[in-house]
């Protein structure tokens, strides 16, 4: 379980720190993209794949095999977050996900019961947080 808290400003700086990397995205609506950034939101590693899931396994084993410490880490995905995905954040000591798109309900479920941070629909400077508030901070 990760200590990362990361501002506001900052999560919802991320979409515009990525817009230039997701042209397959944007274009086609085919790719799902994955990163990992830091407390600034800043990106230290990306991936992209037509299957949300594995676009989260190559970002991962990226930063797995480059040594990063995956606990000072949120995960970005354009996909929806689903309890696969969830899971995937706890097993690999990631302490927050946020997407795009929407959480389903298993993995909120998953995510309170593991203090994984959740958060979704981040979108035009705002956000829901589901779970983890520690992770994020308001002021």
């Amino acid at each position: 379980e990760g200590t990362l808290a990361m501002k506001a400003e900052a999560i919802a700086g991320i979409p515009r720190a990525v817009r230039d990397r997701t042209e397959l995205f944007i274009e086609t609506g085919a790719f799902h993209y994955a990163f990992l950034v830091d407390r600034e939101g800043a990106v230290l590693m990306e991936a992209f794949d037509v299957g949300r899931h594995t676009a989260v396994d190559k970002v991962v084993g990226k930063a797995l095999t480059a040594g990063l410490d995956l606990a000072a880490l949120a995960l970005y995905t354009t996909g929806r977050i689903s309890s696969d995905v969830a899971r995937k954040c706890v097993q690999a000591g990631i302490p927050l996900v946020i997407s795009r798109g929407a959480p389903l309900t298993g993995a909120i479920s998953i995510a309170g019961k593991n203090n994984l941070g959740m958060v979704g629909f981040l979108r035009g400077g705002r956000f829901n947080v589901y779970s983890g508030e520690r992770h994020v901070v308001l002021d």
